[in-house]
Formats: structure tokens, C-alpha cells, sequence
């Protein structure tokens, strides 16, 4: 899950959809952290995450990138499935009720 989680990220901020994209990038991190690994395939997968990172926080600005990766880890499992499907509330929304 954490992969796909990962790779939808990525294609979320290729597609401009950079909220969404931060969201997932926090997602896909606590589900790594979840079963005690990193992004396998170290070389060409991180470069692919660093890159989508840098993508993302240069539209959003790295504090927003940052409150957004910490709104995408604070999900549970629902909520994650219900964004990766593009279901639910829609992204961000955790930010204005914590504000």
C-alpha cells in the first residue's frame, strides 16, 4: 500500500495537483514508517520521490508541502483509501479545521 500510495503521489503532483499529492506523500510516508521500512529500490524510486517533492514544494511553498505531508500522515486508513480513490473530503481539508 505504501507504494502505491507513493506512486499515486507522484502522479497527483505530475498532474498539477499538488495538494493532493502532499497529502499522499504523508500518507505513503506513516505507511512506510507503519511496517518498518523505506522506499525499496533506494536509486531510481527516491530520485522519482525527491523530485516530486521539489515539484510540489515549489507551487505550494515548503511550509504548506510540510503542514500537508503532517495532515496526509494523521490519516487513518478510510480516510487514505478515500483520497487515493478521490473520494471524501477534499484535500486539505484537515488543514482548516486545525487552523
Amino acid at each position: 500500500m505504501a507504494q502505491c500510495l507513493e506512486v499515486l503521489a507522484w502522479a497527483r503532483a505530475h498532474d498539477g495537483r499538488h495538494i493532493e499529492a502532499a497529502e499522499l506523500l504523508g500518507a505513503a510516508q506513516s505507511a512506510w514508517q507503519l511496517v518498518g521500512v523505506t522506499l525499496p529500490g533506494v536509486g531510481r524510486l527516491l530520485h522519482r520521490r525527491t523530485a516530486r517533492e521539489v515539484l510540489v514544494g515549489s507551487r505550494l511553498g515548503e511550509s504548506r508541502l510540510a503542514m500537508l505531508r503532517r495532515s496526509g500522515a494523521a490519516l487513518d486508513i478510510g480516510e487514505v483509501l478515500a483520497r487515493a480513490l478521490g473520494r471524501g473530503a477534499e484535500p486539505g481539508d484537515l488543514l482548516s479545521l486545525r487552523r
